[in-house]
């Protein structure tokens, strides 16, 4: 969760942006609830979108936001992603400097006047 405000396009003077489309599958319920399932793990050409995006960013501030983790196929890709030789290759490459969300935190909040 983002708790900056979002304005124009930005949170915290960053641009928000995306570098992969994630898919949740759903199935609307007889009773009108919303059932979510996980989705497939990244196939080839997601992986090649993730790359080629992250290798065409602009200078400038972003936040991506991504989901990674274990529990399903989807998240464990982009942990495998994230974390792969060729995404560190590229992040190198192009000078990217990561922060975490306490970075982000520490600007917003944490400037003393």
């Amino acid at each position: 969760m983002i708790y900056g405000q979002a304005r124009n396009g930005f949170v915290y003077d960053y641009k928000w942006t995306s570098l992969v489309s994630e898919s949740w599958p759903k199935q609307e319920l007889p009773d009108g609830q919303t059932a979510y399932y996980a989705a497939q793990p990244f196939d080839a050409a997601k992986q090649q979108t993730f790359f080629d995006s992250l290798k065409k960013l602009a200078p400038g501030k972003y936040i991506v936001a991504v989901h990674p983790g274990s529990a399903e196929p989807e998240r464990n890709s982009m942990t495998e992603l994230l974390c792969s030789p060729h995404t560190k290759e590229i992040i190198k490459a192009r000078n990217i400097q990561l922060v975490s969300y306490y970075d982000l935190w520490e600007e917003e909040y944490g400037k003393t006047n």
